[in-house]
């Protein structure tokens, strides 16, 4: 079955988390792989040199060197929290992502309500981990670095991780009224499944068809005897 084929055989709610999920995750490693989330002005003289925060990474803008500084490891409290919620937040999504593509292609997953169950929470997990990151790096980060001076910025990565945690509330929300209702996140009754059983029916049909055939026949061949 295609990727396509198979988007088209599932039902509406199964394409909305699906979409949902696929954009959270192109934020997500967004925000995650760049050193954006917090801008600093090093030299308060010279408004082009800042240092972008990211969850690993401490890196300038000058050339010719990057002056990159790993941040795995740092002592700083606030910031080793910051970090262990970004990453669980982080793999979160990608669980649910995972789950959500066995539940719609793998054949021995399909509808699963486990599946669909796991998808849901690990949404919701993801929305709370990150809220927490957010809430963590936007409140430390404007009074660590610069003494009450005006000179940090909150940059794309910290906004891209809002994104990721407003479209995975949205996902688990429809995951969970999916589970709840009759439109189940899975295949749609009416795509490849609908057909196979409309063909097993059609099938039946022509049988008894041809039973009943052979059954006239030989009474008209009875007839013929007597």
């Amino acid at each position: 079955m295609g990727v396509i084929q198979g988007f088209l055989d599932t039902n509406w709610m199964g394409r909305v988390v699906l979409i949902l999920l696929l954009v959270a995750q192109i934020f997500n490693w967004l925000s995650m792989c760049m050193n954006d989330w917090g801008l600093f002005d090093s030299n308060p003289l010279n408004n082009k040199d800042r240092k972008g925060f990211g969850v690993w990474k401490e890196c300038g803008n000058q050339e010719p060197s990057a002056n990159c500084v790993e941040l795995d490891g740092w002592r700083l409290k606030w910031y080793g929290a910051f970090q262990g919620f970004a990453i669980f937040a982080f793999m979160s999504v990608n669980v649910a992502f995972c789950l959500t593509i066995l539940l719609l292609y793998v054949p021995p997953c399909k509808g699963s309500r486990e599946l669909a169950i796991g998808s849901a929470i690990a949404c919701f997990i993801t929305t709370v981990f990150y809220i927490v990151a957010i809430i963590i790096f936007g409140v430390r980060f404007d009074r660590s670095f610069d003494a009450g001076f005006d000179r940090e910025i909150l940059q794309s990565g910290f906004y891209f991780a809002i994104i990721v945690a407003i479209l995975t509330l949205v996902a688990g929300i429809c995951a969970v009224v999916g589970i709840t209702s009759k439109q189940q996140v899975g295949p749609s009754s009416g795509g490849r499944h609908g057909r196979g059983v409309d063909e097993e029916g059609q099938g039946q049909q022509l049988q008894q068809t041809q039973k009943k055939q052979k059954k006239k026949k030989k009474q008209d061949e009875q007839q013929q005897e007597y």
